[in-house]
């Protein structure tokens, strides 16, 4: 499979009176499988963004989809097939269209702005210009559905909006450019770009509040019930 049909290339566009950006990215070095090494990623979702919290936090409450979500401000975001030339686990030009393209002075990614310091290129805390590009890929485009995820943290930082002649952001999944937070890096198949695969990994159940909640309840009835025996 040629690395060049396995590419993902957001073409680049303007939007009128708005500063806008197009990320660039491809995922042609490895491709992404499902923990089992499969590559049935029919209804996935790929984000890329930034988190608020620490990536000590993230691998923390990595099984708290929820709370990743809250902590997290999606740039880009799709969901559906994750496939190229008819093979899944992998981007191509056309899968996600101008869900590339953003709007480099919107509020629009969870109230987060994205450049508090026009004018100038220094990068300032609290927005996503100068930050760095994370991607997070689930196996099902509901969040409260998915049972597996990978979370990357990459070295590719998101393009600050006051640079010349275009503020287009790039990344790649290639091993090196990136930390695995949740899932692992090159561990899985070769499914067609002559590497190793990335592959997603499960997420583990967290107990309801009320179960955990009625068994406190219980330990603590059967305690009280002992030292009164």
């Amino acid at each position: 499979m040629k690395k060049t049909l396995l590419s993902l290339c957001f073409i680049a566009a303007s939007i009128s009176s708005a500063s806008a950006a197009t990320l660039i990215a491809d995922n042609y070095d490895s491709g992404l499988t499902l923990a089992d090494g499969t590559t049935a990623l029919a209804n996935g979702r790929v984000r890329f963004g930034i988190f608020t919290i620490s990536d000590s936090a993230i691998i923390a409450n990595a099984n708290d989809v929820s709370f990743l979500d809250t902590n997290f401000r999606a740039v880009v975001d799709y969901s559906g097939s994750i496939s190229a030339v008819g093979t899944n686990g992998f981007f191509d030009a056309g899968t996600f269209g101008a869900a590339g393209i953003y709007a480099g002075g919107s509020t629009a990614y969870g109230g987060t702005t994205y450049d508090l310091s026009n004018g100038t290129t220094s990068n300032v805390a609290n927005d996503i210009a100068g930050s760095n590009i994370y991607m997070w890929v689930l196996n099902n485009a509901t969040l409260g559905s998915a049972t597996q995820q990978a979370i990357f943290a990459s070295n590719f930082t998101w393009a600050d909006t006051d640079l010349q002649p275009d503020n287009n952001s790039s990344y790649s999944t290639a091993a090196a450019n990136n930390t695995a937070l949740f899932g692992t890096l090159g561990t899985g198949a070769d499914i067609g770009a002559s590497a190793n695969s990335h592959s997603l990994g499960t997420i583990a159940a967290i107990p309801e509040p009320s179960r955990a909640l009625l068994g406190l309840i219980g330990l603590s009835s059967l305690l009280f019930r002992r030292r009164r025996a």
